[in-house]
């Protein structure tokens, strides 16, 4: 289960790049950008989580989280 775990971690990180307009390599095209991303993930995630939502998804949320808050950053800049 382990290596469906960090594959998931790299699918989601790809899936937050795509949505900032940038363009991810694919899972298993390079092995130093993958651990970057699962390294990426795994600091952002909660160090001891209560159940599987909190496993699989805290990381993403905290993620989601910053992209609010820079956009609200931009807009006071750019209104």
């Amino acid at each position: 289960m382990r290596s469906f775990d960090l594959q998931a971690r790299i699918y989601q990180i790809n899936h937050y790049l795509r949505k900032l307009g940038l363009e991810p390599t694919p899972p298993g095209q390079s092995a130093i950008k993958d651990y970057a991303k699962i390294l990426a993930l795994g600091i952002l995630s909660k160090r001891q989580p209560k159940n599987k939502f909190e496993l699989l998804r805290s990381g993403v949320k905290r993620l989601n989280g910053l992209e609010k808050s820079a956009i609200k950053l931009s807009n006071l800049f750019h209104p």
